[in-house]
């Protein structure tokens, strides 16, 4: 029973990390808007100005601050539960959320390229 409690752990950490990163990634959003003072014209220079390459960095810095949060919140919920190897859980919980991630990026990448692509273009 304690194998499915860390595997329905596991997704939760990973799901929440996802929530995180669009909350952390629109925060960045609004925090640019607010600093920068960002009128439409301006936002259409930004988005013309980034590469495709540094949205996905910036991405990925993100998501590896959520899973970060989430798995050291993971370490300490898995403690509590009285799960034997918290500390190896809390790891597994920041590499099943990279795996899934890089795989669905590998997955849909033309996609996601076009789209990319697209919002940079976008007049």
């Amino acid at each position: 029973m304690k194998y499915l409690g860390s595997v329905i752990l596991i997704y939760a950490f990973v799901t929440l990390s996802g929530l995180l990163c669009t909350g952390l990634i629109l925060g960045s959003f609004y925090c640019k808007k607010k600093l920068s003072q960002m009128n439409e014209e301006k936002w259409e220079a930004y988005f013309h100005s980034v590469s495709e390459v540094s949205y996905l960095i910036r991405f990925w810095i993100f998501y590896g601050f959520s899973l970060a949060v989430f798995s050291v919140i993971g370490y300490f919920v898995f403690l509590a539960f009285g799960f034997s190897h918290a500390g190896a859980l809390a790891v597994l919980t920041a590499g099943v959320g990279i795996a899934r991630t890089a795989f669905r990026f590998q997955k849909n990448k033309r996609d996601l390229l076009q789209k990319l692509v697209r919002l940079k273009n976008c007049s």
